[in-house]
């Protein structure tokens, strides 16, 4: 199965995405500010990204720094 890393992964498009991924079939890991487990990692942690990265096929970049405020 096709691996896919997406940044952001816990934000709204994020975990859309990471649904979908997944019901299509795809293998789907996370980088994001809060994410943890073994498919997942921090974005701030290089060791984290190398780790997340590794034989993944593709990468989808979603991670941003937001400012709104609810």
């Amino acid at each position: 199965m096709p691996t896919v890393v997406v940044t952001g992964s816990e934000g709204l498009v994020g975990t859309a995405l990471v649904s979908a991924l997944r019901r299509a079939g795809y293998i789907a890991r996370g980088l994001d500010l809060q994410a943890a487990g073994p498919e997942h990692g921090d974005t701030r942690v290089a060791a984290d990204i190398a780790r997340v990265v590794e034989g993944a096929d593709g990468v989808v970049h979603l991670a941003a720094v937001s400012r709104v405020v609810w």
